[in-house]
């Protein structure tokens, strides 16, 4: 033991005071290494093991969230790196980046992207396109860019760790596919995502078994993939999986979560009883779930709204109408009057009194969906447009239907409403806008 204390000190020059302090670990190594479990050096083997040793401390402390000392001890690496090897060696630049993505998670958003993104670009223009160093920092990078909320970097960033990974790597390329198809499904790009998502669940699946939850969760992400890409027959095997191991666990959130989606891809192919069964006891267990504040579980308007369109299959009218009003209020409870989730819910309420006919009713919903979307999310949004574009359309059907009941008068009226409502979000070139014109035109004036 006394050969480990001697060997960390002998790092540095200054017997590794600094990392010492800068990490809050004592006055000597023997005090440093007393919190940490001697498995933790004894699996270090093979030359420079005092090297070795800090690294392995480096990745105990950043494992356990202890991130002081964990920054101190890369900072001392990182040291050591350079003296050894100079600034621009790979090694040294690795470092780096192992030093920014936990300054990241010490909440120094700002320095660690900065110290990411120095690492990133200089070891591709350095290391090449085939470096494991390189998908690490890359790995890290685009959890940064993720939190800043760039999609695309980050699937950029993600999509080069894969590559790597995939032909140096194999075996560690599972969750980098987990993490980018995640993301792609995010971007809208589930058929892109399904393979990768795919891979993941698989790999995951050989290496710790179907009971794991690190499976679980990789099969959680690949099953609702499938089902949003109407696949909803290969995604009953994995939705089983998953909720079979929240019963077990007593997961109610998991549970409630796979009964859902399992209920969904059953009732899809066929197997409607046993569907709806499983819906209902999700429905049940998401209204009783919320979140630290007592809000509403955040799926619970849109597993409602789901809920209520089987509803309204069964011409359960009042039932879906009772459960859309119910889901607007959690929408609300979540995330105010004034929100962009209210303003869709607004239009779900709009959509739905169309399907049934009730128009008075739809446009008396569609018309605050589509004042709030463009206040809250802007016209070029396309949430936004979808509203206006299906407003626009019933309020065209309402122009026809007065021109062929010879009440012009109204025809007009609309005419000007579906215009106001339409150009300024739809643009003068719109097929919409185009057929409003068409209609002033019938009724003897311009507009525009």
């Amino acid at each position: 033991m006394a050969e480990r204390f001697e060997g960390l000190a002998a790092l540095f020059q200054d017997g590794g005071r600094s990392v010492l302090r800068e990490g809050r670990l004592g006055d000597s190594w023997q005090a440093a290494l007393s919190a940490v479990p001697d498995a933790v050096l004894d699996a270090v083997v093979g030359d420079d093991q005092a090297f070795r040793s800090l690294i392995a401390l480096r990745d105990f402390w950043s494992s356990k969230g202890l991130l002081q000392p964990a920054v101190a001890a890369t900072r001392g690496l990182l040291r050591i790196r350079i003296e050894r090897n100079g600034h621009e060696h790979p090694d040294t630049l690795m470092e780096l980046g192992a030093l920014g993505a936990l300054a990241q998670r010490a909440g120094k958003i700002d320095e660690g992207g900065q110290l990411l993104e120095k690492s990133f670009n200089a070891l591709r223009s350095i290391a090449g396109g085939r470096d494991l160093r390189l998908a690490i920092v890359a790995g890290n990078l685009a959890r940064h860019r993720l939190q800043a909320g760039d999609l695309a970097r980050a699937q950029a960033a993600l999509e080069i760790a894969y590559r790597i990974r995939k032909e140096e790597a194999p075996s560690s390329a599972a969750m980098t596919a987990a993490q980018l198809g995640e993301v792609k499904s995010r971007r809208g790009d589930n058929a892109g995502a399904l393979p990768l998502l795919k891979e993941a669940w698989m790999a995951m699946r050989e290496q710790y078994g179907d009971a794991d939850a690190k499976t679980v969760g990789r099969a959680q992400a690949y099953s609702l993939t499938l089902n949003q890409l109407d696949r909803h027959s290969e995604a009953i095997m994995p939705l089983r999986q998953v909720y079979d191991w929240a019963r077990a666990m007593r997961n109610d959130d998991v549970r409630a979560s796979a009964a859902f989606n399992l209920g969904v891809a059953l009732d899809k192919t066929g197997a409607k009883e046993e569907g709806w069964r499983l819906i209902e006891e999700s429905i049940r267990a998401t209204r009783a779930l919320s979140d630290g504040e007592g809000l509403p579980h955040r799926q619970l308007a849109q597993r409602l709204t789901t809920y209520a369109s089987m509803q309204l299959s069964k011409r359960r009218v009042g039932e879906a109408e009772g459960v859309m009003m119910e889901a607007l209020e959690a929408e609300r409870r979540l995330f105010g009057d004034s929100s962009v989730e209210v303003a869709s819910r607004y239009a779900a309420l709009g959509y739905f009194y169309a399907k049934l006919g009730r128009t008075g009713e739809a446009m008396g919903w569609l018309d605050p969906a589509a004042s709030l979307m463009r206040t809250a999310a802007g016209d070029e949004h396309p949430n936004t447009r979808v509203i206006v574009d299906y407003q626009s359309g019933m309020l065209i059907s309402q122009v026809e239907a007065a021109l062929g009941r010879r009440d012009r008068d109204l025809a007009r009226e609309l005419v000007m409403r579906a215009w106001t409502l339409a150009e300024p979000v739809l643009g003068f070139k719109s097929a919409k806008v185009r057929k409003i014109r068409e209609l002033a035109e019938k009724l003897g004036f311009r507009l525009g």
